[in-house]
């Protein structure tokens, strides 16, 4: 062996495939020798200037692929207060995926100073990112479900060692996002809120899927995207999508087999840290975590229910100065098992010959019959 080789003790060490898209790596190279790119399967990756990178391993204290549940005795769940919890008014419950908790959450810290952090979607460009709110009207944008991955650098590069935050972002984003801002010892200026988190689809999927509705359904350019609409029930809820021109399309995700969830609920086109994600179910980084409040417990409430998860202190604290918003319930913690499937997701069995058939652009519906992701009930009727 060369001696005089650098040990490699960056991200590549693992490889990229085990890479779940956060992109806080970036933000914490001091040589700033990362730079986040989409790859041909269309996830965000970390790209290094090996040129520039000496090796010394920053980027890898905030990886979530270096983490390990077993060498951090994780407790998990157990033991973590559980809310139940449905916003009062039923205006603002309608423009919301579920209970609306996010929602209130970031309009009160906004209004108390915080820099507040959500996702941002712009269907005209594809484009899904974090940013920090500038006024009431960016705080709207954060409402209801975004099904894909989003861009943090540019946000995270804008954090200040002596502001307040409040961010909200997937289970990976907020672990890294933690190691990060414990590194730089600024940890109590922030309120983490990550969700409960099934996994993020590729890019190619909802770029294919935008190419079926347009050719199938007669849409133009997209003007307005909801992945989680409540006009047929929280329960059964709907994709709705709008146009520039005002046309409309909506189909309910199950009853009517949208095509994008069917790809989705097959764990067609995840990213592949996702089939074995540890943050789902086996340790939480966020200060509170949100969900869907599925299962027989709540299945009446058809308006949206919000599992609530006080995972530490400082998110006991933020919530009572929220729940006021709130019909809400306590309730056991095991309720959490029930009404999320935490368990980890298989990839489906043809997993590398879809990827690969939409890198080569074929249409999603056929795919869709090619490998038989017809199984959610697809229709295209009226």
């Amino acid at each position: 062996m060369d001696n005089d080789l650098p040990c490699l003790n960056n991200i590549n060490d693992m490889g990229i495939h085990a890479c779940s898209s956060c992109g806080v790596c970036a933000q914490a190279c001091s040589r700033k020798c990362i730079t986040i790119e989409l790859d041909k399967y269309g996830f965000y990756r970390p790209i290094i200037d090996e040129t520039k990178c000496n090796y010394c391993g920053e980027c890898k204290d905030v990886c979530y692929k270096y983490f390990s549940v077993d060498a951090n005795n994780m407790p998990a769940f157990e033991g973590k207060k559980v809310v139940a919890a449905m916003d009062k008014d039923k205006g603002e419950l309608f423009k919301v995926s579920s209970g609306g908790v996010g929602n209130r959450l970031a309009k009160y810290f906004f209004g108390e100073g915080y820099n507040v952090c959500g996702v941002v979607f712009d269907p005209q460009t594809d484009v899904c990112k974090h940013i920090f709110a500038q006024n009431q009207v960016e705080i709207e944008l954060f409402k209801t479900s975004k099904y894909l991955q989003s861009f943090t650098f540019e946000a995270f590069s804008k954090i200040k060692r002596t502001q307040k935050y409040l961010v909200i972002g997937a289970p990976c984003q907020i672990y890294g996002l933690r190691k990060y801002i414990q590194k730089k010892k600024i940890e109590d200026n922030f309120i983490l809120v990550d969700f409960y988190c099934r996994g993020t689809p590729s890019l190619l999927l909802w770029r294919s899927y935008k190419d079926f509705i347009q050719r199938e359904f007669g849409l133009g350019d997209f003007d307005k995207v909801n992945f989680r609409a409540k006009s047929t029930g929280w329960h059964n809820f709907s994709i709705h999508i709008e146009d520039v021109d005002g046309k409309i399309y909506t189909r309910r995700a199950f009853k009517d087999g949208d095509l994008f969830f069917s790809f989705f609920l097959k764990n067609a086109c995840f990213n592949e840290a996702c089939f074995d994600c540890e943050l789902r179910h086996n340790a939480v980084f966020s200060d509170i975590r949100l969900a869907d409040f599925w299962g027989a417990k709540y299945y009446s409430y058809d308006d949206g229910m919000s599992l609530v998860v006080l995972c530490n202190q400082r998110g006991e604290e933020a919530w009572e100065k929220v729940r006021h918003y709130f019909s809400e319930e306590q309730c056991e913690t095991q309720e959490y098992f029930k009404a999320q499937r935490y368990s980890k997701f298989p990839p489906h069995d043809k997993y590398s010959e879809i990827m690969d058939s939409l890198v080569k652009g074929e249409k999603l519906e056929e795919i869709q019959i090619k490998y038989g992701l017809d199984k959610q009930g697809f229709y295209k009727g009226g």
